[in-house]
């Protein structure tokens, strides 16, 4: 697949629309405890960047991410990503580590309640860091 585009949008409204129905299918299927609007305050506010993928100039998917600096260098984390067509990751991933490079980043990191990203996540060079438990309180 070729002329795929990474492309940073600024202009969120006009993207959401767009963006939101995978928005709204990746919280369904991560079983996130949020709503899409918090994901749209986080874009609108800058604590999210969003990333539209561009295929021959057709809009096919997204990657909202962010970045967070730790004691031990600054990193990019991928919150959540959307795409229908199956082969467009292996093209956005290189473009990413491309962004996290030039940012100043020392690593990409992206959380996930569903099996399958471990098998997929080592296909691009991920591997488990940390595993989290958490309880109801």
């Amino acid at each position: 697949m070729e002329a795929v585009e990474l492309r940073y949008v600024t202009d969120i409204r006009e993207w959401w629309p767009v963006i939101k129905p995978g928005i709204e299918r990746v919280l369904k299927r991560q079983e996130y405890d949020a709503f899409p609007e918090d994901v749209y305050l986080a874009l609108r506010n800058g604590t999210a960047q969003l990333f539209v993928a561009l295929v021959f100039n057709r809009y096919d998917g997204f990657v909202i991410c962010r970045r967070e600096d730790r004691v031990d260098g600054s990193y990019l984390f991928l919150w959540m990503a959307y795409t229908p067509t199956s082969g467009v990751a292996d093209i956005v991933f290189p473009k990413l580590r491309e962004i996290a490079k030039s940012g100043g980043m020392k690593k990409i990191q992206f959380a996930t309640s569903r099996k399958g990203w471990e098998r997929l996540g080592a296909d691009f060079g991920f591997k488990r860091a940390m595993t989290i438990y958490e309880a109801e309180v």
